[in-house]
């Protein structure tokens, strides 16, 4: 991975970071599980609010970093936004997340595990 690349991606960890950033962990098809900054994603206004939710599937345009990566765009292809209202589902929903996150290799492509997660997100 040099410069930018493409990956299509669901979001299974989110974290805040700095003032207005997020730190996400994304499952890739192409890259197996990586870690990358939202910038700006905290912010009301931002474009990467919305698709830096959890369980979104995105295709991103990233950026490669010194230390960790950062998203340039993001375009959402699928949502659940009905998860959050259902506490069975989401709470199913996120016990598979922690299962993926324990299983995948970071930069190691798994298209199976990929699979796996996004068949089962919308539990």
């Amino acid at each position: 991975m040099s410069g930018t690349y493409k990956a299509l991606g669901i979001n299974l960890k989110s974290a805040p970071m700095g003032e207005s950033d997020r730190l996400l962990t994304i499952l890739t098809e192409e890259f197996g599980l990586i870690r990358a900054i939202a910038p700006g994603s905290r912010k009301y206004r931002s474009s990467l609010n919305g698709r830096s939710g959890l369980f979104v599937v995105n295709q991103l345009l990233i950026a490669k970093g010194k230390n960790l990566d950062k998203i340039t765009q993001a375009q959402s292809l699928e949502s659940y936004p009905g998860l959050s209202l259902d506490l069975g589902k989401l709470t199913a929903s996120q016990y598979l997340a922690e299962l993926v996150l324990c299983q995948a290799l970071s930069e190691h492509p798994q298209p199976e595990l990929f699979t796996f997660c996004g068949s089962t997100s919308a539990v």
